[in-house]
């Protein structure tokens, strides 16, 4: 049986959201010219609160090992609660 332990000592957030967000190939030029402004701007259009923007380091195509952009579909984590409130964690999904 699977188990799901908290790994973090921050009790104060209240709710976890996982988007899936595929971006066009304009899109992910933008992303990549400029990650937290890209996803600040893109949230945002959408109507959605955002208070702290975090990119995945491999998003940024700066951690040595650059393959492109990613290849998948990125997954968004949103944090609700606490002093994470409106957090927007964008990451490229490893294949399992």
């Amino acid at each position: 049986m699977a188990r799901i332990r908290r790994e973090t000592e921050n009790e104060s957030i209240q709710e976890i959201e996982v988007f899936e967000v595929d971006l066009s190939d304009a899109e992910k030029a933008s992303f990549q010219s400029a990650p937290e402004q890209f996803a600040k701007d893109f949230l945002e259009g959408e109507g959605f609160t955002v208070n702290h923007v975090v990119i995945e380091r491999r998003l940024h195509g700066d951690d040595g090992n650059d393959p492109g952009f990613c290849d998948r579909p990125l997954k968004l984590i949103h944090a609700k609660g606490g002093r994470l409130i409106s957090t927007w964690i964008w990451v490229c999904p490893h294949p399992i």
